[in-house]
């Protein structure tokens, strides 16, 4: 579980380096809170967290509902909030 709520991130590329180089198995992450942040993309690399169950993106600037459709990639998924996103 990572909680990194309320951290003004604006990207999270490299965000998979510097887990594996903290956390241990950061690749089996099953739960991240990136709620009330900056983040405007749905970056690729939040895609490699392949077993995340519960994914917290509500409070950021995610506008493009495209983008948000990638988390259908997603096989474990079972909780995600998005509310308060501009979504388009």
């Amino acid at each position: 579980i990572l909680f990194l709520q309320n951290n003004e991130i604006r990207s999270i590329l490299g965000m998979a380096s510097v887990l594996e180089a903290v956390m241990y198995n950061s690749q089996n992450l099953i739960w991240l809170d990136l709620s009330y942040n900056y983040l405007e993309n749905i970056e690729e690399e939040l895609l490699n967290f392949r077993h995340l169950k519960t994914l917290y993106l509500h409070g950021n600037y995610f506008s493009n509902i495209e983008q948000v459709r990638q988390l259908n990639a997603y096989d474990d998924l079972q909780s995600l909030t998005l509310y308060g996103n501009p979504i388009e």
